[in-house]
């Protein structure tokens, strides 16, 4: 068995002493480089034995489904996976609320749900394991477009906002335009630009200043906001443009006051749909690992293993995940010996003999690790299988 540990590996619970004697916590990372998003990541780290045969044959069914659709070189969409769980999670107790980013990466994980149902829809009639997933995830196209009227993907609250907005920031651009040309104008009078460091105008505070030499400060009236460290510079507002400057800060605050009356207008209307959006995190979740299951058979060669009522088991060319992943990380030089099983049909009782260090351990922990694997819905290292349902 490999001694190297793969980064990432996790111990199952105290309760888990069989997966635990498996490895079985060392086998999940194996599948990580396939995941797209965090939430795909939580329910691969969360992953574990099904607790009934329907879920174990649907899981599975579903990795079937979406294998078949990636070898036939199809693309399902797995952008836009944004993760906004503690802040949705923190709502409820009185925690931060969203900010304008916040609120951006949600219209961005909203819009990536519209896509993930749209390819659903589309595809489910062949593939009804995957349209399955489908009939649960929640439809929040109203709020998308809702959001999509106010806000862009990163946040920027647009001028469709509201009408208020609207003339706020006509004001606004008018303020700036009247404060550009004063400025231009004093940058061109030579009674002020002798003075100067620059012609470059700077800003402190959000107050505009021109690079006035220290020396000759008191030659450009206005107001004194800030010095450079060599003491060379001195930032100065000069008293032509401060009310131009008042007017755009004026301004500015209003559109700030009218932004968070949008933003927190919309943080209400999420916050009325906090359980559905928390639903469909986990259903987009559940897309990624079910998509990063597929490619890993199909980039890997691994069985989809059939999931039965009851015995029989049957294991063809079965080879061990970490002596697998040992011999790919040595460049392949290793060869694992693979081997079949079949118990339960024919006879149902089997002796394992052999000699010290003969693999005896290794086989039989190889077989009880891909059962493992074929309960908690994943591929398993095999040419084929067929695992019944183990409750115990």
């Amino acid at each position: 068995m490999a001694e190297k540990p793969i980064p990432g590996a996790k111990k199952p619970g105290k309760d888990h002493f069989a997966l635990e004697s498996l490895e079985f916590g060392r086998v999940l990372p194996l599948f990580r480089p396939f995941l797209e998003s965090p939430l795909g990541l939580s329910r691969l780290e969360n992953c574990g034995p099904l607790k009934t045969h329907e879920e174990a044959a649907l899981a599975l069914g579903q990795v079937g489904e979406m294998r078949g659709f990636l070898r036939e070189g199809g693309r399902p969409p797995l952008t836009g996976f944004k993760d906004c769980r503690a802040w949705l999670e923190g709502m409820a107790s009185g925690g931060r609320l969203p900010g304008a980013k916040d609120m951006g990466e949600l219209l961005v994980h909203l819009g990536a749900l519209a896509r993930v149902r749209k390819f659903l829809e589309t595809h489910g009639e062949e593939r009804p394991h995957l349209a399955e997933l489908g009939k649960n995830l929640p439809d929040l196209e109203d709020l998308r477009e809702k959001m999509e009227s106010v806000l862009d993907e990163r946040g920027n609250v647009l001028d469709s906002a509201s009408p208020r907005l609207v003339s706020i920031r006509a004001d606004l651009a008018e303020a700036k335009a009247r404060l550009d040309s004063v400025l231009r104008g004093l940058l061109k009078d030579k009674r002020i630009t002798r003075w100067l460091q620059t012609t470059q105008v700077s800003w402190r505070g959000g107050r505009p200043v021109l690079q006035v030499k220290a020396e000759h400060a008191r030659r450009v009236p206005g107001i004194l906001h800030d010095k450079s460290q060599s003491g060379q510079t001195a930032f100065i507002e000069p008293q032509e443009v401060v009310a131009q400057a008042n007017k755009l800060a004026e301004a500015k605050a209003r559109e700030e006051a009218e932004i968070r009356r949008i933003l927190a207008e919309l943080t209400r209307e999420a916050a009325l749909r906090r359980e559905e959006i928390l639903a469909s995190h986990e259903g987009l979740g559940l897309f990624d690992f079910i998509c990063a299951r597929a490619r890993a058979a199909l980039e890997w060669d691994l069985a989809v293993p059939e999931i039965g009522e009851a015995w029989p088991l049957r294991i063809r060319e079965a080879r061990h995940p970490l002596l697998v992943h040992a011999a790919r990380e040595e460049g392949g030089e290793r060869r694992v010996v693979p081997l079949d099983l079949e118990l339960g049909e024919s006879f149902d009782c089997l002796v394992v003999t052999g000699p010290n260090t003969g693999g005896k351990t290794v086989a039989l922990k190889c077989v009880g690790l891909l059962c493992a694997m074929a309960l908690s819905g994943l591929p398993v290292f095999a040419r084929e299988a067929r695992v019944p349902f183990l409750d115990g």
